[in-house]
């Protein structure tokens, strides 16, 4: 049995990139790591990993089986991440943190839901987990800076456009690589199209405008570029694992341009 199957960990690796790389970019952007950063970082991949087992602990109850070390493995880390987020909100005194974890608690019931129900894999439900793990991005800058500005929702804002974008740049390739109808394929088309040519016109217009910084246009131009080429070259055959990779590259690319972006 493998590591990762013994502790349940996720086996999405593009989660792992949402939970941590809004960290990243927050820590570089507030110019600071410290103790608190840590705790929360480990807080919240507690929180994150609970999602497998809740899962599962979930699907056998309503089969009315349910297990009892899928129990034990959610409690476990849910009792975990409290236990790491505890000081924080108790001796820093950061309050802002509970909204957030009230909000994590409602997305983690409605992902859980969802994938029993094998709804967690449409757009909606790809872009609500977005909207909860990209959360580190918004508490991280909050943690580090200890007080609350109206950037730390612009970095959240920021790091749900840019994953959104991998949102549709997939669902456009496995739509045109696949013997789905063609009302999908267009669907797919139509829907990649559009998001990535307003996120496109809405960043130069704002850089035009200059309300928005140069740096902030190159963070998203890999990703803008690569949806577009796909939907005007499709393939016939589609490389998950490469893709994956890729999206690795453009996430790095996007946390060193954010880094020198001055938001």
């Amino acid at each position: 049995m493998s590591l990762r199957t013994k502790l349940k960990l996720p086996k999405e690796h593009g989660a792992w990139a949402m939970l941590y790389v809004p960290m990243a970019v927050a820590m570089l952007v507030a110019e600071t790591v410290n103790w608190s950063v840590l705790w929360l970082g480990l807080s919240a991949t507690a929180f994150f990993i609970a999602r497998e087992s809740t899962t599962v602990w979930w699907k056998t109850t309503r089969n009315g089986t349910p297990s009892d070390t899928a129990f034990r493995y959610m409690a476990g880390y849910l009792l975990l991440s409290a236990a790491f987020g505890f000081p924080l909100v108790v001796l820093s005194k950061l309050y802002w943190l509970i909204p957030f974890a009230v909000f994590g608690v409602l997305l983690l019931a409605i992902n859980t839901v969802q994938t029993a129900d094998k709804e967690d894999r449409s757009l909606f439900g790809e872009l609500l987990a977005i909207l909860g793990m990209t959360a580190t991005a918004p508490t991280t800058l909050y943690v580090a800076r200890g007080e609350w500005d109206s950037s730390a929702l612009w970095l959240w804002e920021i790091n749900i456009l840019f994953f959104a974008s991998s949102v549709f740049h997939v669902k456009w390739l496995l739509a045109s690589t696949t013997t789905r109808r063609a009302s999908e394929r267009d669907q797919a088309k139509q829907l990649g199209l559009l998001y990535h040519i307003l996120l496109g016109v809405c960043l130069i217009t704002g850089m035009l405008t200059h309300n928005f910084p140069f740096w902030l246009c190159i963070a998203f131009a890999p990703v803008i570029l690569r949806a577009l080429w796909a939907i005007a070259h499709p393939v016939q055959r589609v490389n998950l694992k490469r893709v994956g990779i890729q999206e690795i590259v453009y996430s790095l690319i996007f946390v060193v341009a954010l880094a020198f972006s001055g938001i």
